[in-house]
């Protein structure tokens, strides 16, 4: 999951660039501890799962008839400098293409690139720590395998 930082113009100033950061992701206090926690550029591990076996700490796992899901927690934070708007929208998007296995943030499935982002937020709050919950759904007919993807993070200064 990452994302870079992202400037525009002010249509009402011609002279000054506005910057806000973009989303940091953070451990969450009951989630998978992240490598990279605190900054744009973070990695969720889920580690070994199975779904003959426990999973491991900090991971649920529901079991269902044809496939399982692994999910943890994970915090989004973002901070601005120079931005007048008072909030922002938060969109999530898978960049690669999975035809097996279901990705979900919250409620919402991921789309991918290029289709438009999923909206995960419209109005959040600058600086504070928003809980967000990575749903990983894997079909039992998927065979042992490491499953990877990216997720982009923009926020958007509304």
């Amino acid at each position: 999951m990452g994302a870079g930082t992202n400037q525009f113009r002010n249509p009402d100033s011609q002279s000054r660039i506005e910057q806000f950061d973009q989303p940091h992701i953070l451990d969450g206090r009951h989630g998978v501890a992240l490598t990279g926690s605190g900054t744009n550029v973070a990695t969720l591990d889920f580690g070994a799962v199975s779904q003959f076996t426990t999973p491991p700490p900090k991971v649920t796992q529901t079991v269902a008839a044809t496939s399982f899901t692994v999910s943890t927690p994970f915090d989004v934070s973002v901070t601005k400098s120079n931005v007048t708007s008072a909030n922002y929208a938060l969109t999530a998007e898978l960049q690669t293409t999975d035809a097996v296995n279901g990705w979900t943030i919250d409620t919402f499935p991921l789309t991918t690139v290029p289709a438009a982002a999923t909206s995960l937020t419209v109005t959040g709050v600058y600086a504070s720590n928003v809980v967000h919950t990575l749903f990983l759904t894997i079909p039992f007919s998927e065979g042992a395998a490491t499953i990877s993807n990216s997720i982009n993070f923009v926020a958007t200064a509304n």
